[in-house]
């Protein structure tokens, strides 16, 4: 290969190297208010609930569905209680995007730590309103089945975007010595290419 496509080609690997991976997550905040039997499951009326959910990037459409594939990990704490992805015996989700590729539009997260016949934390979270237990069981892994004992009502809820850092970018010395080769390279390419005048057909 000639030197010059050869260099061409290396500053192409060296700053393919450095791109950020397609496959994104983006990371959501989850606050609500304990509103009704609070007590039932370690709580005191208005106390906070909150927590994070994590959600795959890469198959956002505007208003379109995502699922539990899209999961790729939670966690709400009420009280002395969490329930995560860590510790959740099965969990559904459905929802909808919202306008921007990144607002959730609507959420039905169901979650619970153990299967029946055995109980434990539980959750089903959804935007405005929520429950939380300390006496709940899924029915199956898809953790569909409610009337849970020992629940607690949730009101306010909202599931926001946290700040993602900005990209840092990169010293200008290593931008000059990546690209300066290669741009080097192309512009001799360029400056080699045959005109009419040099016999080119």
């Amino acid at each position: 290969m000639p030197s010059h496509l050869g260099a061409v080609f290396a500053a192409g690997f060296l700053l393919s190297g450095l791109r950020p991976a397609a496959a994104e997550t983006i990371q959501y905040n989850i606050f609500g208010n304990c509103n009704g039997t609070c007590a039932n499951s370690g709580l005191s009326r208005g106390n906070i609930v909150f927590g994070t959910l994590a959600l795959e990037r890469d198959s956002i459409v505007i208003g379109g569905t995502f699922d539990e594939t899209d999961l790729v990990s939670f966690s709400v704490t009420f009280g002395a209680n969490t329930i995560s992805t860590a510790n959740a015996a099965g969990a559904s989700l459905v929802g909808i995007w919202g306008n921007d590729l990144t607002t959730i539009a609507a959420l039905d997260l169901r979650a619970s730590t153990t299967i029946t016949p055995n109980s434990g934390l539980g959750l089903l979270l959804m935007l405005g309103a929520s429950i939380v237990s300390t006496s709940a069981s899924c029915g199956d892994a898809a953790c569909d089945a409610l009337g849970w004992a020992n629940a607690a009502t949730l009101s306010g809820v909202t599931v926001r975007e946290t700040s993602r850092p900005s990209p840092v970018p990169l010293p200008p010395a290593l931008l000059l010595a990546l690209a300066g080769p290669g741009a080097l390279a192309f512009a001799a390419l360029r400056h080699r290419r045959p005109t009419r005048g040099d016999g080119a057909r």
